[in-house]
């Protein structure tokens, strides 16, 4: 992963990767979904102002969830 100019290895965890999703009139399709985190000043993200309150505006660890839908012949489908 490149981010801020910083390029990491991450590790995904994947789920569902052999679900296959059989719709109508279309191609078969693999679902499946991926979770990572990372610490954002691993990737040189320093700012992080205080609020008053008390603590930070803005956190170190990301969550990120990707959704992903892979159609075995490469072509989308057009909506109806």
């Amino acid at each position: 992963m490149e981010l801020h100019g910083v390029r990491r290895p991450i590790v995904l965890q994947v789920s569902g990767l052999n679900e296959v999703l059989e719709m109508p009139n279309a191609p078969p399709r693999m679902v499946c979904s991926a979770t990572t985190k990372i610490n954002r000043k691993d990737f040189g993200l320093e700012w992080s102002p205080a609020i008053e309150a008390g603590g930070v505006l803005v956190g170190n660890e990301i969550e990120i969830k990707l959704e992903l839908e892979f159609i075995e012949d490469g072509k989308p489908i057009k909506a109806s």
